[in-house]
């Protein structure tokens, strides 16, 4: 049952005021109004050459079509994360299969999964193992992961606005979903404190660098550094970056 498609379809045949039978004979042969009448239940999907037709009297491509608008095709993404997680999920949130458990603990130490013959599967397994590390929500697992779902795909469509469902599949769109769980679990949410953890992290990852570069064949306390490392330079490019995350997090205070 295409469902979807068959409404998308009865919504191009009512735009333009024919009824099944007019609309059937706008194909080259005629499609009898029976199997119109399939195609909006979902029974059955034209073929190539009626797709095409039917997104040209929509005025929309194939894709569009078959799969929506880009807002219609991350719904249904959202839809299929959370049918992956209520069908191998207990309430407590835990694997209920043992092969679910294997490929989880593929995931979670980053074993190759590339052979897996579902790949879309494995990703959604990554999202929601990433979600449900995070605090959407803190009353409830399962809604948690509801919640989760839902602030991604909000993430998602503002970030593809104005994209075509054409440029998209669905193992695209959930790389943007794995994105934007990314993205909140370290705090870089679209706000003044995800600009101000992201720039918290560019830093330290600069003093971090700048510790490595230094403890180079070195002390790990830095108490002697190699000898073409000037003690007082390092020391002094650490109080610089030292110094900038302090102001940061000053400015970030001002517009809180």
């Amino acid at each position: 049952m295409n469902i979807k498609l068959g409404d998308r379809i009865k919504r191009i045949r009512l735009s333009k005021g024919l009824n099944q039978s007019q609309f059937g004979e706008s194909f080259e042969p005629a499609a009898a109004r029976s199997i119109v009448s399939r195609w909006e239940s979902g029974k059955s999907v034209p073929n190539a050459k009626r797709l095409r037709k039917i997104a040209e009297l929509g005025g929309i491509s194939v894709s569009e079509l078959l799969n929506g608008s880009i807002d219609e095709l991350i719904d249904s993404t959202a839809d299929y994360l959370y049918s992956v997680y209520s069908q191998n999920f207990d309430e407590n949130s835990m694997p209920k299969t043992d092969g679910v458990k294997s490929l989880i603990h593929k995931i979670n130490t980053h074993e190759d999964t590339s052979t897996y013959e579902d790949q879309d599967f494995v990703s959604a397994l990554s999202i929601i193992l990433t979600i449900d590390n995070d605090e959407y929500v803190e009353d409830s697992v399962n809604l948690n992961i509801k919640r989760g779902i839902a602030y991604c795909a909000s993430e998602v469509k503002r970030k593809l606005n104005g994209w075509g469902p054409s440029d998209f599949s669905r193992s695209r769109i959930l790389f943007h979903f794995q994105s934007a769980a990314d993205d909140h679990i370290y705090g870089y949410t679209p706000d003044n404190h995800g600009l101000l953890m992201a720039a918290r992290d560019g830093i330290n990852t600069t003093i971090l660098q700048l510790q490595e570069i230094a403890n180079a064949f070195g002390d790990p306390d830095l108490k002697k550094l190699p000898k073409g490392i000037d003690k007082n330079f390092y020391k002094e490019l650490e109080r610089i970056f030292n110094g900038a995350s302090d102001k940061i997090t000053t400015l970030f205070s001002k517009y809180e």
